[in-house]
């Protein structure tokens, strides 16, 4: 299996993919496909430019677009202190 972008081997590759979903009415096409991490509780302006950006006609940007991620693991009592936002309950 070959990244066709790239002409890479993806399995020899250490890249990884995830979606930041703006959708108000969610992305039913990825439910049960992938697994729910994380939510955007600040810096969400970030993910509305990324989505302004222009799409080929298979929804992919036209530009790349490459980002760093810092992923913080927090307890329910760090959110809501310091962001002032208390996570939904499931």
């Amino acid at each position: 299996l070959q990244n066709r972008r790239t002409n890479r081997n993806i399995f020899k590759s250490n890249a990884s993919q995830f979606y930041i979903v703006v959708n108000t009415n969610g992305t039913p096409q990825l439910d049960w496909n992938y697994t729910v991490f994380g939510q955007v509780i600040k810096g969400s302006e970030v993910a509305k430019e990324i989505e302004s950006q222009g799409r080929d006609d298979y929804d992919r940007p036209i530009t790349d677009i490459k980002m760093a991620v810092n992923i913080l693991e927090k307890t329910t009592d760090e959110i809501k202190s310091e962001y002032n936002y208390t996570p939904p309950k499931e």
